[in-house]
């Protein structure tokens, strides 16, 4: 449901200054390269920072982070991955850029919020009437599965949680893409070392 008050925002990112703005320009071809699979231990991340903003914002609804990826292998490889698993974190940091947590299922502090998409499974359908550019609807089905090719971009959309946050004056976003759990993930890490081969390697 939307409200008329309501106003959806188009957020880019900037690579040159790893900032996030509601009309910053991305410089065309330009790339930046995240190994993995991390994890807590060893978080393998980037992270874009707003300008702050300049009057109290509620910050609330759908979060979808449209990316471009690839994935390619290490040097001395001999094997190449055949898919990618991405975490979407949104963070939120009071003026003097310490980070604001929230109370999560088990009483542990989390950011605003996360979204998570194994590539593999970006087919979106588009013709759901359940579907909108806001809110992805995808249905798993096992003819969706689509294996990565080493170099060829995709362009995937990760939905994100929903959010209701009050930003206050000064206060910054944070939108962090990770290759692995990174803090917040709380009880529900994602660590089977199932999973981690499979990203490291195919027949």
């Amino acid at each position: 449901m939307a409200y008329p008050r309501d106003q959806v925002y188009e957020i880019l990112f900037d690579l040159d200054t790893w900032s996030l703005g509601l009309i910053t320009l991305v410089e065309k071809g330009a790339e930046i390269v995240v190994q993995g699979p991390g994890n807590l231990k060893d978080p393998q991340l980037i992270q874009f920072t707003s300008a702050p903003f300049t009057k109290d914002t509620e910050f609330t609804g759908h979060i979808v982070a449209h990316l471009n990826v690839s994935v390619s292998a290490e040097d001395d490889s001999t094997t190449s991955p055949s898919d990618l698993d991405l975490f979407i974190t949104v963070r939120h940091l009071d003026k003097n850029g310490k980070e604001i947590f929230y109370t999560g299922t088990v009483g542990d502090p989390v950011p605003v919020s996360k979204g998570w998409l194994r590539v593999s499974l970006r087919k979106v359908n588009d013709k759901s009437p359940r579907h909108s550019f806001w809110h992805p609807h995808r249905e798993y089905l096992s003819t969706d599965h689509a294996p990565l090719t080493r170099g060829e971009v995709y362009p995937v959309d990760v939905e994100v949680w929903p959010s209701n946050t009050i930003l206050q004056p000064r206060d910054k976003l944070v939108l962090e893409i990770s290759s692995g759990d990174t803090q917040g993930a709380g009880l529900f890490e994602h660590n089977s070392k199932k999973i981690e081969m499979k990203q490291r390697s195919r027949d």
